[in-house]
């Protein structure tokens, strides 16, 4: 019960700095979006505990070690690709773009 506590409230403090750089961008978000992406990070978050549970119960606890360390590496590694397109993409001039569905943030 305490992790769910914790992790809730790791959540908040994470979508509450989130919301601040996205007021200080001058970003603006309709309320239905905001609404539909709490939906979806609310769902993808359950999902993901369902998924650990059952998976963790099957394989064992140490692969969770090993699945935890792979999604770093596949985090850190997406990363470093958007890095890079974003300097290739600035150099030719182009604005960034952000895509989420029918959503787009253009920076320039």
């Amino acid at each position: 019960m305490v992790e769910l506590l914790l992790l809730a409230a790791a959540l908040s403090a994470d979508n509450f700095a989130v919301s601040i750089g996205y007021g200080s961008s001058n970003t603006r978000i309709s309320p239905g979006m905001t609404a539909l992406l709490n939906l979806f990070c609310s769902a993808a978050l359950v999902a993901s505990a369902q998924f650990g549970k059952r998976f963790l119960q099957s394989a064992g606890p140490e692969w969770g070690t090993r699945v935890g360390a792979g999604c770093f590496f596949l985090m850190g590694t997406l990363k470093i690709f958007e890095e890079l397109r974003k300097r290739r993409r600035k150099k030719q001039g182009k604005p960034e773009a952000f895509r989420c569905a029918q959503f787009q943030i253009a920076k320039f």
